[in-house]
Parts: C-alpha cells; structure tokens; sequence
C-alpha cells in the first residue's frame, strides 16, 4: 500500500483501487496500478482482487467499477489465478500471452559492435523508465549498435527448487530487438549469474534457442490498446515483486 501511495498517476484515476464494505466491514479489494505505456496509452493492472466467500456473487462489481469509469484504460492482469479465468472471460478479457519462453540467450549470434551499458537507478520525478525501473530493482541497460540505442529492462528471479538465477524481460521496444541482440545480452547477463532469460510468448520465438510452456504465467487483457509482448512496465511484478 505504500509503494501504491507514493507513486506518480497519469492522471486522475484511483491511486488504490476499489473496496467492498458490508455494514461498515472490509469484505473485497481491487487493486489497481494505473500508469502510461511507453506509447502514452493509459494502462491499469489488475493486482490483488479478493472478495470473502459469503460475498463471491459481488466480485464482478468491483472490476466492472472500474472497466465502465475508464473505458480509455486498457486493464491487464499479468498473474491470473486459473479459478478467475473464466470470470474475468465474462468481463471480455482476452489472453494475450499464452505461455512462458524459457531462452539460453547465451546461445545467440554474435554481434561484435554491440555495446551494452547498465543504467543507473533513480528516484527522481523526472527519472525515465529505465532509470525508474532500476531503482525498483530491476536490471536497466541499452545496447549501442551502429550509432542507434536500443533500451532493455530485465527482472532478476530466483528458482526456488533449484537455486539458479534467470532473468525476466520486462521492457524491450519490441519483441525483435531482443531476438537480435539475445547473444550480447545473454551472455553480457550470464556474467552477472543469470543462465536463462523467460519471457512471455505465444508459441515457439524464431532466432532463439529454448524451449515454450504453453499455459505457465499466461496475461489477459480488455481494451484499446494490447499491450505488446516484452512490456511489463510499472505493473504489480516490478512494483512489489514476483
């Protein structure tokens, strides 16, 4: 609730969210996390939503709250619980990412020009997105090829069974930029301790060398603006954490 309090909104829309009350009584919350996207759409996460059994029949009325107040926000829900799909589906939520793509990005071409540079963070009001998103502690960094700049962000993740570090792409212009500098970068992080890097997918990613889960950490969506693959900026992973 605090990093929902202190944070910077684009604009006037809820800094929390929505509350169920029953005579007086805390029954539901949904949390929402608005912000812009790097094309200035407005997009609000869907986070934590959680209504008590005896009033389950209202958990539609907090969501359709907010989808019928901000028809120009775009709603994402990046960690859906397999029991809410098929409520959300009655609100026309959409899958737009269907599995999880597993990369060894080590395994990438070489690319001998390429030079890639970690962002530092910062906590100023002006900070840009990369800047921003190191200081939530993600690993911000650019790519200089052939005199143009190419912006990645990555999530640092641990595998509980295992041990083993691996990355999550959370910002990428586009999903290409990435498959082309999947080498540089793979093996620039693999230094750093991170063997794989995940990202989202719909199927098998072309140029990379890995292995799709269809179903694993699978993103719905209702609104105008489809958030792209590659882009979870400002949501609830890198605000509170996975």
């Amino acid at each position: 609730m605090q990093v929902l309090r202190d944070r910077e909104l684009p604009g006037p829309y809820p800094r929390f969210g929505y509350c169920l009350v029953d005579s007086g009584r805390l029954v539901g919350v949904l949390l929402l996390i608005f912000s812009r996207d790097d094309q200035g759409d407005i997009r609000a996460n869907v986070s934590s939503w959680y209504v008590r059994p005896e009033f389950r029949i209202f958990s539609n009325m907090l969501l359709a709250q907010a989808l019928s107040r901000f028809p120009e926000a775009t709603f994402v829900n990046v960690s859906p619980s397999p029991h809410t799909l098929k409520t959300i589906g009655v609100q026309s939520f959409e899958l737009y990412v269907t599995g999880t793509f597993v990369a060894m990005a080590a395994l990438g071409p070489w690319r001998p020009s390429a030079n890639i540079s970690l962002v530092a963070p910062s906590e100023e009001k002006c900070a840009n997105l990369l800047e921003a998103h190191a200081a939530m502690g993600c690993i911000s960094v650019t790519v200089l090829y052939q005199d143009e700049t190419h912006p990645f962000v990555f999530l640092p993740r641990l595998a509980h069974r295992s041990g083993l570090k691996f990355a999550q792409l959370v910002y990428c212009k586009n999903l290409e930029d990435f498959v082309f500098f999947a080498g540089p970068l793979g093996r620039w992080l693999l230094k750093q301790g991170f063997l794989f890097v995940i990202l989202d997918s719909t199927g098998p990613v072309d140029g990379l060398v890995g292995r799709y889960f269809d179903g694993r950490k699978v993103k719905c969506c209702r609104g105008p603006a489809k958030p792209r693959l590659g882009d979870l900026t400002n949501t609830e992973l890198v605000l509170f954490g996975p």
